[in-house]
């Protein structure tokens, strides 16, 4: 990206946002042709590098990149402290593009006030890595505590939850819409007045209405009808196998919400939703454009059953848009822990419905590990899909443990978009072209939803 276009070209809801120096990868369909007369107002469909965002650029905004700039990561060394005090680190990275070393490096000198959400300019203090210093220490407490045993007489948050014999399941949301139908389902399926057409049988036959309007869905998209049916699957193998829920914690996207909603149908009289903002997925896939994510009062007219009364463990305004990895690991975990201390004593099982991430943020802390690093995070995340649930159950001496969920995963495949007139009726050579395109469009998305964790349009999410 080398030209600015926000002020030039009116805003669309799903452009991706100009960053300076960053790289986007274009089709080679698409950038093979560079006239605007191949493009509708010039826009083409890309991926940010920097972000993992998936949208549309206009082509009056990005110049080809020379191949030799085309960066591919083979391998990581990390950096030692030694590196770190004596700057020499700084200056070695002057030889990559300034967005890949924003990427690439997780622990930059301190951040300026002035660069955090602006409800946490005056609540937050920040360390000079910017990781709230507060959320460290107690981050560094439970790590302690947890490595080197629980003491007799304890109060620890960990200790209390796992001699109640409270249990944990960590659970992904299901199939989402943007990954299979991209962001132009948006403009597709909604009319200037907002009313919404299903225009295949993998999309819902409703969604909630938004007070900010259809282009909100570009951030917080909602799950497909089989994501629905995963979490509806998912919950009825959860009852087979006699398991029940006091306690229900989902993130506040819709996705998490609506899988949530799907497990629970499974049983009779189940716990209302809790939303939790604490459980969102890492904050740096959305710094650019937060959510909107709907309220309680739209989740009721939609028909999602949700505690109202619920005080959240970290509030929206909370969360600091700039925090690292690390700062996303104490988040989720301290959620987690307050949890536990608060409810722990009442024993059973409770669940938490987030993101691919979250399987692992959500429960390192319990068992005493440190939080990954950006790549080791992203790595796992690759390996989650839709659904997966992991359990998290007290073990010997007032311990956590990781375990396999008593019922079997959900493993699916995805198939080829079906048009009868073109398989049957269009001549063989066009036939053969448009079957060429689904296959891409098929491994494009294929890619995307193995690295929802990497993307917004990545990963999981």
């Amino acid at each position: 990206m080398v030209h600015p276009w926000s002020t030039a070209i009116s805003h669309r809801d799903d452009e991706i946002p100009f960053i300076k120096n960053d790289y986007v990868y274009v089709a080679p369909k698409q950038n093979s042709a560079t006239s605007t007369n191949a493009h509708p107002a010039g826009w083409v469909s890309a991926v940010s590098w920097s972000t993992g965002c998936s949208g549309v650029v206009p082509l009056t905004g990005i110049e080809r990149t020379f191949s030799s700039d085309a960066w591919i990561l083979h391998a990581c060394i990390p950096y030692s402290t030694l590196r770190l005090q004596t700057g020499s680190l700084i200056s070695d990275l002057n030889c990559f593009p300034s967005a890949q070393r924003a990427r690439w490096v997780e622990k930059l000198p301190a951040r300026e006030a002035k660069h955090l959400h602006p409800a946490e300019v005056e609540s937050r203090r920040l360390d000079k890595y910017g990781v709230d210093q507060e959320l460290r220490k107690q981050s560094a407490t439970v790590q302690r505590k947890s490595s080197t045993g629980t003491k007799k007489g304890s109060t620890s948050s960990n200790s209390a939850a796992a001699a109640a014999g409270a249990t944990a399941f960590v659970m992904r949301h299901g199939e989402r819409m943007d990954f299979v139908f991209g962001v132009d389902w948006i403009h597709k399926c909604f009319d200037g007045e907002g009313n919404f057409t299903r225009l295949d049988l993998n999309m819902p036959k409703s969604v909630p209405k938004r007070r900010s309007g259809p282009g909100a869905y570009v951030r917080d998209p909602p799950l497909t009808y089989m994501g629905v049916f995963q979490a509806q699957t998912t919950g009825r193998a959860m009852k087979d196998h006699g398991i029940t829920f006091s306690r229900v914690f989902t993130s506040p996207a819709l996705r998490s919400i609506q899988t949530a909603a799907g497990v629970l149908e499974a049983f009779k009289d189940p716990p209302k939703l809790c939303i939790e903002p604490g459980l969102y997925e890492w904050l740096g896939w959305v710094r650019e454009a937060h959510p909107d994510w709907l309220s309680t009062a739209e989740l009721q007219a939609a028909g999602v059953s949700v505690d109202s009364e619920y005080q959240p463990c970290f509030s929206a305004h909370q969360l600091d848009f700039n925090e690292d990895v690390e700062g996303f690991y104490t988040r989720n975990g301290l959620v987690v822990r307050r949890i536990m201390q608060k409810h722990g004593h009442e024993g059973g099982n409770f669940l938490f419905v987030a993101h691919a991430s979250s399987l692992d943020t959500c429960t390192r802390q319990l068992i005493g590990a440190t939080p990954r690093s950006h790549i080791d995070m992203t790595r796992i995340t690759q390996r989650v899909p839709y659904c997966a649930v992991v359990t998290c159950c007290p073990g010997p001496e007032q311990t956590w443990q990781l375990k396999n969920p008593p019922f079997p995963a959900l493993t699916h495949g995805q198939n080829i978009k079906f048009n009868a007139i073109q398989t049957f009726i269009t001549p063989e050579s066009t036939y053969d072209r448009d079957m060429q395109d689904d296959l891409e469009n098929l491994a494009r998305h294929s890619a995307r939803s193995k690295s929802s964790s990497l993307s917004v349009a990545p990963v999981k999410k």
